[in-house]
């Protein structure tokens, strides 16, 4: 049992906007500890999901951490031989997280939530929000860059021989966006054995998107990348969680679900290109 004393303190980590690690300081008995969710004393696996205990204070706190698909009864049920939990539950659900109840109850995402034994939880996870408001972070950013002082002269001089200039970069993300997206929408309307999807560098498409950047007009491209970013992150937050589901094969990756792809080849992928022009530009 917790401590009056005991604090829990959200940190969000700096490495990845989406991560979340939770500092736990426990003072009993005019003793104090102080551990983190990122080096757990043991971690638990089980299919579509793991289990992070931190011991502290006498107390054990565990971080649980399910992928789309993970259900009682497929991954924990055939391990410890039970139906549902028997052991009551307090939880919080990051901001990104949606749990959905067999009695098909939402529980709000940053909630705290109270359960009884025997009560089951299916993880869909759902973070088209999240993904969203990273992707309108990345053009935010970009637009911010490009207004300081002294970048315009900068911007078609790539920092080494086979590198992209800032443009040529820009010029990608404009034409990577919405490509990847119109596969999204394929994998959501394809029925029957899920679809091959995916390109090489040397893609036609993808190498017309750099050369329109080398030759654009900055302002002109900035505003083509925000629309491109605005009608992405409207798509993204309306996709339903059996949309999100769907699936297809990745001639890169293997299976994927459109929510992967849209984390993988859309978001992440514009963050790190983010970073690599901030890199050309403040070199």
């Amino acid at each position: 049992m917790r401590s009056r004393q005991d604090r829990w303190i959200p940190a969000r980590a700096a490495h990845t906007p989406s991560a979340v690690d939770l500092v736990l300081i426990s003072s009993v008995e005019s003793r104090r500890w102080l551990k983190r969710f990122g080096k757990p004393d043991e971690v638990r696996e089980s299919p579509k999901g793991r289990l992070e205990p931190v011991k502290i204070g006498g107390a054990t706190i565990g971080r649980a951490v399910f992928v789309p698909g993970w259900r009682w009864a497929t991954s924990l049920q055939p391990i410890v031989k039970t139906k549902s939990c028997d052991a009551p539950n307090f939880q919080y659900h990051k901001p990104e997280d949606r749990i959905i109840p067999t009695a098909s109850m939402p529980i709000c995402a940053g909630l705290l939530l109270d359960q009884e034994a025997g009560v089951t939880t299916n993880a869909t996870k759902s973070s088209g929000e999240a993904q969203a408001k990273r992707l309108e972070r990345v053009y935010e950013e970009l637009a911010k860059l490009l207004r300081e002082p002294g970048v315009a002269s900068r911007l078609r001089t790539p920092p080494d021989r086979n590198e992209w200039s800032a443009m040529q970069t820009l010029g990608h993300m404009t034409e990577m966006i919405p490509y990847w997206l119109n596969h999204c929408r394929a994998l959501i309307a394809a029925t029957g054995t899920p679809p091959t999807f995916g390109r090489t560098h040397g893609s036609p498409e993808r190498l017309t998107g750099i050369a329109h950047g080398a030759t654009a007009d900055p302002d002109a491209l900035l505003g083509q990348l925000h629309e491109e970013v605005r009608a992405a992150a409207s798509v993204i937050r309306q996709l339903s969680i059996a949309e999100r589901g769907k699936r297809g094969i990745s001639t890169e990756r293997g299976e994927m679900t459109v929510a992967e792809v849209i984390g993988s080849f859309i978001v992440d992928h514009a963050e790190e290109h983010l970073a690599q022009v901030q890199i050309t530009l403040r070199a």
